[in-house]
């Protein structure tokens, strides 16, 4: 199932798309945990302003950055993956991995991968 919601943002607008999925988790003691639920797909902002008033924004165009927060982020453009006249970009983040065990229960890890989190379409 998918969920989308969209709302004004600066001169677009921008759409938030949640899943229902299984996810894992990990608390403060180190346990891991399957949960059912909504969970983060990605944003798409609209095709309403154009590369030029994207220009400023390091959402429209081709670059890697570390935003104020820690985060890496990198961003490509007009690639078979993005199409023509748009743009991905994906944080290097921390994702848990539950792998089912032959006789019960799951064997769980984590690794640092890149992480699609938005696109951005121009006009």
């Amino acid at each position: 199932m998918w969920f989308t919601q969209c709302e004004a943002y600066s001169q677009t607008e921008r759409c938030r798309t949640d899943i229902w999925a299984t996810t894992v988790t990990k608390d403060s003691r180190g346990r891991y945990t399957l949960q059912q639920g909504w969970a983060f797909n990605n944003l798409t902002y609209l095709p309403y302003m154009t590369r030029a008033q994207w220009a400023k924004n390091p959402l429209g165009y081709t670059n890697s950055w570390t935003s104020t927060d820690g985060r890496k982020w990198r961003t490509e453009c007009d690639t078979a993956t993005t199409g023509k006249n748009a743009c991905r970009s994906y944080t290097l983040a921390t994702v848990y991995s539950a792998k089912a065990k032959a006789g019960g229960g799951y064997t769980f890890s984590e690794s640092q991968k890149w992480v699609f989190n938005n696109i951005v379409m121009f006009k």
